[in-house]
């Protein structure tokens, strides 16, 4: 029996709490720190790609925009949407909103659910908003080499990709294929081939020390044979 989903119910009672302990005044922009805070949410949201994260999941840009001031109102809402959207990406960067859970495979276990209302008073009063956005990313190793790796390859996609090596019967060194120049050319791209002929069918020496390169990197067996493990990998 699937239980009712209340996280997102929670979000907005934390939200409902904060202002009102802080007298339903504006939390993300005031006379003191103008839309420095503001403006440092959005500029966060609109780089959430450094995160492996979709800015088009947040609608603060768009809000921002379209306001004008002239209406009250217009600034209450805006400071609303601030803090709906603050909370949205602090979930996304820890793996807790319901859009991540759904993807985790039953019986996983979950990340701790932040605290809304505690990260909410963190955020506003934060004197560097920009840095304390930096502070709430994961520091874990992986974390932060997926990300790096998440920079290589889009700059791999940028300058053109690599070609997709035909399927076919497995590969082995001594063998002689038309395919073996485009396996050559996929792990030059990527850095598992150096220093070598990307034209040549032979798969040489220095072609199995690239492959097992790449099936290490993949958690494969290196066994330097292009089975069809490694050939979904490189696909």
């Amino acid at each position: 029996i699937l239980k009712p989903d209340t996280s997102q119910q929670t979000v907005k009672v934390s939200i409902a709490q904060a202002y009102a302990d802080a007298g339903h005044q504006r939390r993300w922009f005031n006379t003191r720190t103008g839309l420095a805070r503001l403006n440092g949410l959005r500029k966060a949201l609109r780089e959430a790609t450094s995160e492996g994260l979709d800015p088009r999941r947040y609608a603060l840009d768009a809000a921002a925009t379209s306001f004008t001031g002239s209406d009250p109102r217009q600034w209450a809402e805006l400071d609303l949407r601030a803090s709906q959207e603050y909370l949205r990406y602090v979930q996304d960067l820890q793996g807790t909103h319901p859009d991540s859970t759904a993807l985790r495979p039953v019986g996983a276990i979950l990340p701790q659910p932040v605290d809304n209302t505690l990260m909410l008073g963190r955020a506003v009063r934060a004197t560097d908003i920009s840095a304390h956005l930096e502070d709430i990313a994961p520091r874990t190793a992986i974390y932060l080499s997926m990300k790096n790796a998440l920079v290589r390859y889009r700059a791999l996609r940028d300058a053109g990709g690599w070609p997709m090596v035909p399927r076919g019967k497995a590969l082995e060194p001594g063998d002689v294929s038309p395919r073996v120049p485009l396996l050559r050319q996929r792990l030059f791209a990527t850095g598992d081939l150096v220093d070598s002929s990307l034209e040549s069918e032979i798969y040489s020496e220095d072609l199995r020390t690239a492959v097992q390169r790449f099936q290490s990197r993949h958690g494969l067996s290196d066994d330097g044979v292009i089975g069809k493990r490694t050939m979904r990998a490189l696909s």
